[in-house]
């Protein structure tokens, strides 16, 4: 669902609804921030709805020059050598709420809710959910998947505009525009260019890692258990399919895992891609091009 495609008194009921479930207003003014990927837990100084989980992404997309952001959010021209596209500063917070415990026995199904608040969302079907650890884990995932794509796109962009093509093969002119630097040094500027955004690219990435190392994933698996002392938000008919439950979480969080290492190896394949700009970089020095060299002489 859209908000942005809703009329205002929708926008308001439905803000008021979920308002009953979800910390609104935290939520909100973390996913418009501009810092860093974070994530909480239940928050016990809040005197709201206690059961709330919540994880942020913060990441770069591209998108083409027509295509709407929403109000305040931060974007701008992606380089000048590619006028149709820009680069955003884009969010993706998943949150889950489960209701209030209180009464609720061992063997009762605790009823959930999750929230997915993303400025660039990709609809995808989450299938069967049994319940509501299996239904974060979920949304992350599917959050960081999109996040991985866009990401990689960034760096992929960013290394097209820096590195030559294959007509440096075939094309001497094309030798010669990166042996040379241009009166208006268009060569260093670029390089400048692509390793600073590289950096902000992999700084990115290190975020969201350490962010998904540092949440507390322990007590939330805790949540699966039953009994007097652990939340039941399951219906397990036996011990056996208590466990299967909390196996199959856990392959959904394996599969997070995966991809957190998938998103290292990106960083290592950006800290390649800076190298091989350095060494364009170093390569033009401070030579200039002859035709320039001449009105300097001049």
């Amino acid at each position: 669902m859209q908000i942005r495609s809703l009329p205002p008194i929708t926008t308001l009921q439905l803000l008021s609804c979920l308002a009953s479930h979800f910390d609104i207003e935290r939520l909100f003014l973390n996913f418009i921030n501009r810092r860093k990927s974070s994530g909480y837990r239940p928050d016990p100084g809040w005197k709201g709805p206690r059961n709330i989980w919540f994880f942020s992404l913060k990441y770069y997309y591209i998108t083409s020059g027509d295509q709407d952001v929403y109000p305040g959010q931060q974007s701008g021209p992606f380089h000048k050598n590619l006028p149709h596209l820009r680069i955003c500063h884009g969010s993706s917070s998943a949150a889950l709420s489960f209701s209030d415990t209180e009464g609720a026995n061992a063997s009762a199904a605790l009823p959930w809710r999750l929230l997915i608040l993303s400025c660039n969302r990709d609809h995808t079907s989450g299938g069967k959910i049994k319940n509501g650890v299996e239904a974060f884990y979920w949304g992350i995932n599917s959050e960081l998947r999109k996040v991985r794509r866009c990401l990689r796109e960034v760096a992929d962009q960013i290394s097209s505009v820096s590195v030559p093509s294959d007509d440096f093969l075939f094309n001497s002119e094309v030798r010669e525009s990166l042996l040379f630097e241009t009166e208006d040094f268009t060569n260093s500027r670029t390089y400048f260019w692509a390793l600073q955004s590289l950096r902000l690219v992999n700084e990115c990435i290190a975020s969201i890692i350490r962010s998904w190392d540092m949440y507390d994933k322990a007590s939330f698996l805790d949540l699966l258990n039953t009994g007097d002392d652990g939340i039941s938000h399951t219906s397990p008919s036996s011990d056996g399919e208590a466990a299967v439950t909390r196996t199959a979480s856990i392959s959904c969080l394996d599969e997070i895992q995966k991809q957190m290492n998938q998103l290292a190896g990106m960083i290592e394949d950006n800290n390649a891609k800076q190298e091989e700009i350095r060494a364009l970089r170093d390569g033009v020095g401070a030579f200039l091009a002859p035709s320039f060299t001449g009105e300097l002489k001049r």
